[in-house]
Order: C-alpha cells, then sequence, then structure tokens
C-alpha cells in the first residue's frame, strides 16, 4: 500500500460520519470549500432562495462581512433556522474535525533520487486542505509542500513509512 493510500485510510478513520450543516461557522465551510473564490455569492444566492421576507442580497452580504465574521457573534434563531434549511438542501456532507487534523510521520523520503533521508514532522491540516482530506483527497505533495515551503519539488516520495498517525483536532 502507497503512502497516500495509507495517509487516506488514516484520515479516514480520524473523519467524523457524514452530517447535516446546521451553524452559521459549518455553511460557512461548506461554501469556502466548494465555491473557493467566490463562495460569498454562492452562499449569499442560496440563501436568498430560502430567505424570508424582506431580506435582501445587501443584508445577506453584511451578514459574511469579513471583518464583521472575525469578530465574534452570536447567531440569531432566524438565522440559525436559515443554516438549517440549507443543510437540508445539501443533506448529508463529509465535514473534517473542527480542528483539522494532526499528522505525524517518520518517513524515509526519496530526494534526488535517492533515499535515505528520514525525517519526522508534525503537520496541522485545516482549512480547504483537511476539507479535501476528508473528502477522499488526501495527498502526499500538499503535505510536502508545508514541510519545504521552498523547494516542494525537492521530494520525490515516500521510500519507506516507519510511523503515520493521524489524530482529529477538536
Amino acid at each position: 500500500m502507497n503512502f497516500t493510500s495509507r495517509l487516506q485510510k488514516r484520515i479516514d478513520k480520524q473523519t467524523p460520519p457524514p452530517r447535516q450543516l446546521s451553524t452559521e461557522k459549518d455553511v460557512v465551510a461548506y461554501y469556502q470549500a466548494n465555491s473557493p473564490g467566490s463562495w460569498r455569492q454562492a452562499l449569499i444566492a442560496d440563501l436568498m432562495d430560502i430567505s424570508v421576507k424582506g431580506e435582501t442580497k445587501k443584508s445577506l452580504a453584511r451578514r459574511f462581512n469579513p471583518s464583521r465574521m472575525e469578530k465574534a457573534h452570536k447567531t440569531s434563531k432566524k438565522n440559525q433556522e436559515q443554516y438549517a434549511k440549507l443543510g437540508a438542501l445539501h443533506g448529508d456532507v463529509l465535514m473534517p474535525p473542527r480542528g483539522g487534523y494532526r499528522i505525524y510521520g517518520v518517513l524515509d523520503l526519496r530526494i534526488s533520487g535517492e533515499c535515505g533521508y528520514v525525517r519526522d514532522h508534525t503537520w496541522h491540516i485545516t482549512g480547504q486542505d483537511a476539507y479535501d482530506f476528508a473528502n477522499g483527497k488526501a495527498n502526499f505533495d500538499m503535505l510536502i509542500r508545508q514541510y519545504f515551503d521552498k523547494e516542494p519539488d525537492l521530494v520525490q516520495n515516500v521510500c519507506k513509512v516507519y510511523q503515520l498517525d493521524v489524530e482529529a483536532v477538536d
């Protein structure tokens, strides 16, 4: 079994079962993962389809203003109901653990065609990468990009896996 398959198998064990979106945080994370770059527009368009009378695109856009979202705030009952309706429309989805994944590996890496470069490293996978991992797209290249951020092409593959642990972070 290759490294990516082993990694995905361990990710799958730590991924919560599919669930329905029901909170603002879940809905925003889902749209950020599925509509990168235009997630606000996609979310606002879908909310307009289920919005209450008198709600405008402008008022919905204000709700997802980045500076407003960074502040701690209480979600109103009306908004909670909208998120639950939106979640029902999407059905059950796979979402990563709220804090992502912590991956620890001791790997023998192939660098410049040669094995023998044993490295241990801990990765903390969050955001879009965690969403991709939860949805079956575990990716050796993404991990290596984080580890060798200046030279991601330096490592060709993994020669041997000595240890590989995946932990859900809540």
